[in-house]
């Protein structure tokens, strides 16, 4: 039993870690520009390879047109469907490539001794919609789905 909330506690310490680092992802809306550049400038920094400095441009835009543009509430899974959906992904590109990266590091892969294929599934979900070849988890679960029946 030790080890069962040992290992909780670890997963949740690492997941909390996570959504500080990458807060500005559904806080943008709330937080001062100073916090904003701060936080881009922490990510594209850590995410060099992927991001580029025009990140807080884009953040910054975001959180200007948001109201006018998008629902309120929106998670980051909704969100990065919804500037796909506009067709906006070429203004925020490394938005998107933000996103990704968050919802790749967030999302729970269980493992379970009849489960190995849908850990395999779920890591192919991933490189898909990192590779935005598919806008949503439902989307690549259907693709997925349909190759290993065929």
């Amino acid at each position: 039993m030790d080890s069962i909330i040992s290992q909780l506690h670890v997963r949740f310490s690492s997941m909390q870690q996570i959504c500080d680092e990458f807060c500005v992802l559904w806080k943008f809306r709330d937080m001062p520009q100073d916090s904003i550049s701060a936080s881009c400038s922490k990510l594209s920094e850590k995410y060099k390879n992927d991001l580029t400095e025009s990140l807080d441009d884009q953040i910054q835009h975001l959180k200007n047109i948001y109201s006018a543009t998008f629902e309120d509430g929106l998670g980051p899974l909704d969100l990065l469907n919804a500037v796909y959906t506009m067709g906006q992904q070429s203004i925020y590109g490394d938005l998107c490539v933000l996103l990704h990266i968050f919802l790749s590091l967030s999302l729970p892969v269980t493992v379970t001794v009849a489960g190995e294929r849908d850990v395999r599934r779920e890591k192919e979900c991933v490189m898909m919609v990192e590779a935005s070849a598919i806008v949503s988890f439902r989307e690549c679960e259907c693709v997925l789905y349909r190759q290993w029946t065929s």
